[in-house]
This record gives C-alpha cells, sequence and structure tokens, in this order.
C-alpha cells in the first residue's frame, strides 16, 4: 500500500498505532482525519524516524491527534523523503509541537508547506525561518489575535495597528528568505482587513511580489 487516508479512526495506544504504521513500509501519501487513541501515555516505537521511510506526502487534518503525540508521531516517522506537508506549523515550537525551523530540517526535500502563527507579531523575539528550499507555500495572516501579547508570563495590550503592521512585515521577511519559491498564498480573515493607511502599506509591500495570491475567508469561517 502506498496511500492511505485515517479517518474516524481508533487505536487502543499510541504503541499499536505505531505497529500499524510500521506495517506500511511503502507509504508515500498519508492523511491524518479524525483519530482517537485510547489512554493518554505511550511510545509509539523505541528509535525515531523508522516508520514510514518513504513517505513524500502528509496532509494533517482539523481534528487530528493532540499536539503532544502530533509531535511522537513527527519523531516516530521518517520525513527525509517529505515533499508536501500540509499541516499549519508555527514558526515557534508551540508546546509539543515542532517549530518551522525543527521541521525544516526533519524535512529536508520538503517543497510544499503551510504555515501559521499570530507570534510572528513579536517580530523582535521569533526568529524568521528561512524557505530556501519551498517552491510553494501557504500563509495564514491571523491579524485579528495581535492586538495582546505574552511578556514573561503576563499580557499586555498593545497598538493593534501597528501589530498587525509588525505580523504583515515579519510575514514579508520570511517569505524574502524563499528564493525558489514560485507560489505564495496568503489567507486572511475579512474581519482582519482594515482601511488604515499603514496596514494597507504593509499589504502593497507584502504582496507586490511575483507568485503571491491573497484569499480572504468569511469573517466567521
Amino acid at each position: 500500500m502506498t496511500s492511505l487516508t485515517l479517518d474516524d479512526a481508533y487505536f487502543s495506544s499510541l504503541g499499536e498505532l505505531g505497529t500499524f504504521l510500521a506495517c506500511l513500509p511503502r507509504l508515500k501519501r498519508l492523511g491524518l482525519g479524525d483519530i482517537t487513541v485510547g489512554g493518554t501515555e505511550g511510545i509509539m516505537c523505541d528509535k525515531e524516524g523508522v516508520l514510514c521511510l518513504e513517505l513524500e506526502e502528509l496532509k494533517v487534518g482539523t481534528r487530528h491527534l493532540r499536539p503532544r503525540w502530533m509531535d511522537r508521531l513527527f519523531n516516530a516517522m521518517s520525513l527525509k523523503n517529505l515533499l508536501t506537508l500540509e499541516y499549519p506549523l508555527t514558526m515557534k515550537g508551540d508546546w509539543w509541537m515542532p517549530s518551522v525551523e525543527a521541521m525544516l530540517k526533519m524535512a529536508p526535500t520538503l517543497e510544499r508547506a503551510i504555515l501559521v502563527d499570530w507570534r510572528g507579531a513579536l517580530a523582535n523575539i521569533v526568529n524568521v525561518p528561512g524557505l530556501r528550499r519551498l517552491r510553494a507555500v501557504t500563509v495564514f495572516v491571523p491579524l485579528e489575535q495581535t492586538g495582546e501579547c505574552v511578556i514573561r508570563n503576563g499580557h499586555t495590550k498593545a497598538d493593534n495597528i501597528i501589530m498587525r503592521v509588525a505580523v504583515l512585515e515579519w510575514i514579508a521577511r520570511m517569505l524574502d528568505t524563499g528564493m525558489c519559491l514560485e507560489n505564495v498564498t496568503l489567507i486572511v480573515r475579512g474581519k482582519d482587513t482594515s482601511e488604515d493607511e499603514r496596514l494597507r502599506e504593509a499589504w502593497r509591500k507584502l504582496t507586490d511580489r511575483p507568485g503571491v495570491t491573497v484569499r480572504v475567508n468569511r469573517a466567521d469561517a
């Protein structure tokens, strides 16, 4: 079997899921939908990077395994031949999840990916990952969450427009590292749009490059 989609699936433990994937050494395309794993602990396999050695495409749905288990899955699987990853990755490791930088190291041949992270607003704190190998990328631009940020376990309010501009400038710097990028899709929610001149100028600088498509989702999407 070279292609598989798991949806509405149940495994009694992470070990059982690992044993199942170990039986599919030729798997090239894997889709993960709604998956339930019994119990709260356990290991998927004894070694890292040994499952699905020929995997080229990984698509993860919205109702996937909990993040700490996804992290174990990423570590157990071999991503050295991965070309396409359809799963929103954070720019800075989100608790149990690997960061974009970590994933690019795990998947050195990755060509297409989906990225998302509101912490791009912290432009001077979060490093800009290099997208030098990617040919196509989709970036969610969740500007609605930039009015508040966490500093030393506390919360502080900030000028929403300034924070939004910082997000767009941060994304622009990230895309500037993509020397091989041919297609860029920016997804923004409708309620994130603004008539502010500063924000319009930041959008212009971000989108004034070849191969960029902006998709506006409904505000209630």
